[in-house]
């Protein structure tokens, strides 16, 4: 006898013999001689249930193996005898279980069967004691190919008691009741709003604490007009039903279910609305699919085989919409039971459980296509894809889309019928999606969709990759591999492992953010390669060059410092003549320590870019032809020094004694200046640059002679992006081309006075108003649009405000102002405190520039340990030395204990005088009519002299600038509620939020009800 009562690993025990009359074996462990016998695969049961074994063909002394080959920690094994098998012997493996709703289908193992046939017993009695199978109705079945064998006729929601037999007048199993279930038919709907009408329901909470329960506590059932009704859902709850929460410390795995009669139908559609929070992957819902005699565990999910949703999680608070696309190849003419089930651990979880309302099961009589296959061939300059599918409906027309991975729009084929298509004149190098529609004549499929990543076209010089993103990740021309270069000085591409240490990264090295590719060379096993595509370098009829920025800096991404070389370090740039197959020293050059190329020293790399010039020619000074791939390896042997390796800026182009210039830096920026610096790669000393504006043709850019390194850029103006290159007048003549061009942006021009900021014009959290700066900002330095729930954190006019966080030493700049010098001025700032101690220091400083590099003084009295919970003022009065452009920053300081300082209303005013901001006065009489089932038109009266409003949808929605106090959104949800959402703006400041609420009317209702709800002041809530 066994049981197996997990559906994790359902075990699988194997019995295997041998005849060992005249040998034994060296091992009990050892059953490599031994014959199988017979495999059983084990259904879950809380019950023992009998197996047994036939025999029949060993006599004499017989060695018998039991082997677990699918182990699991459920299985249970009792009661083992070897017996001889009588004439008629016992039936085992006896199961009954429903399959409509007035049939039951019955099944027998047949191992031990001989050619008896079996004999079932069925009927009703009073109890199961009570009923006799010798005097039952019958039925025999003796050819086992007839199994399962359905009995009908029976009454639905009536109880039968069956029992099977040898059919020779063997003894009968022990009786098993069963009661006829209410079954469904597709298409089916239950919305659970008439609890009478629920007899398919079957609830199965077995001793849990939380359980499913029916009621009106929730519901998502709306009535004509959109309004939500009084009607009823499925719920979790703790309490018998009486609130949807539950227990989050008491674990459950309860059910609800109903009997699905599928029909013949190619697919099916099963949608649910579902609101609930729970935990991750520990509280949650999940609904299966099941065969009518899998057991429903308390202690254990069933097998995600039969699931047919993913873990159903948090829905965020509202009630969403659940699709399950059902394949009709797999469930078409069968009988299934639709399982909803709701588990949770002993832990933590958040309000509320899951609550189910409005199933509905419908077929789909146009369904996808399947097995949905791209295969890409090169077109001679173009890549062609085709498509092939199988199609269920055989509708022979379709509806064939394609775009790259990333893009919005879709490009449409309609009236194709061929399978296999071919899509023509993709480009190389790009992941494609692509997906299909069939049209039937009973309507249209969902589509099916595919990707594909199409081949990598050899490049041409010139080529440049300035890495703007990584070009390891999908979809990717580029190589990389592990391996250590060999003794040889030659390594196998093929003999490469992954992954590689090779990536992207944007950290600054030297000043310079752009993006590149790094590598940390450090420890024993640094050995990793990163390859290009393929170049195509021609006949030889022009000599190329490789050039490539390097450099190296101490480890990590915090900080910006000079390397320490190790000397087992290298780094190599590698030629491959083969096109990638095998690269080797012959072609290469090696950057090392205390070898014979003292040119090419590891130790000289640093945080300043190396430009390396790889004159693309063999030993013997002939052009290197042909299709080539590039490396870049980077090795460390020995656990000593620790640093990150560079590469930018690569190029592939014509040779040239003239270099260009690299490493174009751009610093000291203003609002209309700046400082460019560069490297010379040769000896000149004249260049050339050419700037433009964003979105400018440097072609057609004048060139501008310069004679001195940094180039002093004047003249510019303010808050406009440039972008500058810079070229070499060599001294034979010669013109080099162009550095890689690198662009920057002036600061904003000096703000007029009076000046005052209250925040109010950031509109997400962490942004600056215009032309400001902030040390750490979003870390230490801290912007607002709502008031917070703890620690004062407010705003002391409108809603937006900014903070300093414990631990602080930052600033935030003022926009850049032309003060005069000799004249006085003033400068304020409300600020208050969490009332915790800490906050070491709050003062102002005047600085000539926006970085904490620029501070000139402190200005009025530094503030030490404030500890204040209202709003107090800091005022300085000060006089500039002399004339000049200026910034003012408020600096504060504190150590870890206290939580956050936080900052509003900043002015500055020549003068004495202080300037309070002026309130932005709410919007009134908000109100929402002509609501349709897709748009609703907000109107409101200005509270003030106020020209422009925001508007958004919901307390997350994207804020919309307006010039009218009308707005109609659209593209809404037909009989949904929503609350709209308008505030003032002033110009330096808004005012509160102020909302309304509306439902959309339900589909098909002319003329909707207008609902007006007074406006409301709103905070947004701060989420836990």
């Amino acid at each position: 006898m066994a049981r197996a009562t997990s559906a994790t690993n359902a075990p699988v025990l194997k019995i295997y013999a041998k005849d060992v009359s005249s040998e034994d074996i060296s091992s009990a462990a050892d059953t490599s001689s031994f014959t199988l016998v017979q495999t059983i695969p084990f259904t879950m049961s809380e019950n023992y249930q009998l197996y047994e074994v036939d025999l029949s063909d060993y006599s004499g002394n017989t060695r018998l193996a039991l082997v677990i080959n699918q182990p699991s920690s459920s299985l249970y094994l009792d009661s083992l005898v070897v017996s001889a098998m009588p004439d008629c012997p016992d039936l085992y493996g006896f199961t009954v279980y429903p399959v409509s709703s007035t049939g039951v289908e019955f099944n027998v193992n047949t191992d031990n069967s001989g050619d008896h046939g079996w004999t079932v017993a069925y009927g009703q009695a009073e109890s199961i004691d009570a009923f006799d199978p010798t005097s039952a109705e019958t039925v025999t079945v003796y050819d086992a190919e007839e199994l399962p064998y359905v009995i009908d006729g029976l009454n639905t929601g009536e109880t039968y008691y069956f029992a099977a037999q040898h059919a020779c007048d063997g003894a009968f199993t022990s009786p098993v009741a069963l009661t006829i279930p209410a079954t469904v038919t597709v298409p089916w709907y239950q919305n659970f709003d008439d609890a009478e009408n629920m007899a398919e329901i079957i609830i199965d909470n077995n001793d849990a604490v939380n359980q499913w329960h029916h009621g009106t506590i929730v519901n998502n059932t709306v009535d004509e007009a959109g309004i939500p009704t009084s009607g009823g859902a499925m719920y979790i709850s703790e309490n018998n039903g009486t609130t949807n929460t539950y227990n989050t410390t008491s674990a459950s795995t309860v059910y609800f279910s109903t009997i699905v009669e599928f029909d013949e139908s190619l697919g099916y559609i099963l949608t649910f609305d579902r609101n609930q929070a729970g935990q991750t992957t520990y509280d949650y819902t999940r609904v299966y699919l099941l065969d009518l005699d899998e057991e429903l565990s308390s202690s254990t999910v069933p097998n995600v085989a039969n699931a047919v949703t993913d873990i159903l999680q948090t829905t965020n608070g509202v009630w969403v919409t659940d699709t399950v696309i059902l394949d009709g190849s797999y469930y078409a003419n069968t009988t299934k039971k639709l399982v909803f089930m709701w588990t949770n651990n002993t832990y933590t979880g958040t309000q509320p459980p899951a609550a189910i309302d409005n199933i509905r099961l419908e077929a789909q009589n146009c369904v996808a296509v399947n097995n949905l296959g791209l295969s890409v061939y090169d077109a001679d300059g173009s890549v062609n894809v085709t498509v092939q599918f199988e199609d269920p409906n055989e509708s022979g027309d379709y509806i064939i889309e394609y775009k790259a991975s990333g893009d919005a729009a879709w490009t449409t084929l309609t009236n194709i019928s061929d399978n296999p298509y071919t899509i023509e004149g993709l480009a190389y190098e790009t992941i494609y999606d692509v997906r299909v529609q069939a049209l039937c004549s009973e309507g249209s499929s969902i589509f099916n969709y595919a990707s594909i990543n199409t081949a990598c076209m050899p490049l041409s010089p010139p080529w440049v990759e300035t890495f703007e993103s990584d070009v390891t990740s999908t979809p990717t021309c580029w190589g990389e591999g592990d391996g250590l270069l060999t003794a040889t000085g030659t390594i196998q591409t093929s003999s490469l492992t992954t992954p590689s240490g090779w990536a992207y990264s944007d950290v600054a090295v030297g000043g310079i953010t752009d993006g590149r590719m790094k590598l940390n060379v450090f420890g024993t096993a640094t050995r990793d390669w990163l390859i290009t595509p393929s170049i195509d370098l021609g006949d030889g009829s022009t000599v190329y060059q490789l050039a490539v920025d390097v450099m190296l800096k101490d480890y990590g991404a915090s900080n910006d410092n000079d390397p320490d070389p190790a000397p087992d370090d290298r780094f190599g740039i590698f030629v491959s003549t083969d096109n990638g197959t095998t690269f080797s020293t012959a072609n290469a050059i090696i950057f090392a320590d205390g070898d014979e190329d003292t040119e090419h020293n590891y130790s000289d790399l640093g945080r300043t870019p190396t430009r390396v010039i790889y004159k693309l020619v063999d030993a013997d000074d002939n052009p290197i032809t042909g299709q080539v791939k590039f490396a870049f390896y980077g090795e460390s042997t020995v656990t000593n020094g620790d640093n990150d390796l560079f590469i930018d800026n690569i190029e592939v182009s014509a040779w040239t004694e003239c270099q260009a210039p690299y490493g174009v830096t751009v610093s000291n920026i203003g609002y209309n200046s700046a400082n460019v610096s560069f490297v010379e790669a040769g000896e000149a000393t004249e260049w050339e640059y050419v700037l433009v504006e964003e979105g400018g043709d440097m072609e057609m850019a004048d060139a501008v002679a310069v004679y001195e390194n940094p180039i002093e850029l004047t003249g510019l103006d303010a808050l406009t992006t440039y972008t500058i290159a810079v070229r070499s007048i060599c001294s034979d003549g010669s013109i080099s081309s162009w550095s890689m061009p690198v662009s920057f942006t002036t600061k904003c021009a000096p703000s007029e006075l009076p000046w005052t900021e209250g925040f109010e014009s950031i509109t997400i959290n962490n942004e600056l108003p215009a032309c400001m700066e902030a040390t750490s900002l979003g870390n230490k330095v801290l912007t607002y649009t709502s008031a917070q729930s703890n620690y004062n954190r407010a705003a002391r006019t409108g809603t937006n405000f900014a903070s300093f966080k414990w631990s602080c030493n930052d600033y935030i700049f003022t926009p850049l102002f032309e003060l005069t010098g000799g004249i006085e001025y003033t400068f304020a700032f409300w600020y208050i405190t969490d009332g915790n101690n800490g906050w070491t220091t709050l003062e102002a400083k005047l600085c000539s520039g926006q970085t904490e590099s620029d501070i000139l003084s402190t200005i009025g009295t530094a503030i030490t340990s404030p500890t204040n919970e209202t709003y107090q003022q800091y005022v300085a009065t000060f006089t500039p030395e002399e004339d000049g452009v200026y910034s003012i920053a408020i600096h504060c300081v504190a150590i870890v204990s206290p939580y956050y300082l936080s900052i509003d209303d900043l002015s500055l005013t020549e003068g004495g005088e202080v300037i309070e901001p002026e309130p932005c006065a709410e919007p009134t009489d908000l109100t929402v009519e002509n609501i349709t089932e897709t748009t609703a038109e907000l109107t409101w009266t200005a509270g003030g002299s106020e020209s422009s409003w925001q508007v958004r949808l919901g307390e997350d929605g994207e804020a919309v600038d307006v010039t009218a106090t009308s707005h109609t959104f659209t593209e809404l949800t037909a009989g949904t509620q929503y609350t709209a959402y308008v505030r003032a703006n002033c110009g330096e400041s808004y005012s509160s939020w102020v909302s309304v609420a509306f439902t959309t009317a339900s589909e098909g209702v002319v003329n909707p009800v207008v609902t007006t709800v007074a406006a409301s002041n709103v905070r947004r809530r701060r989420r836990p």
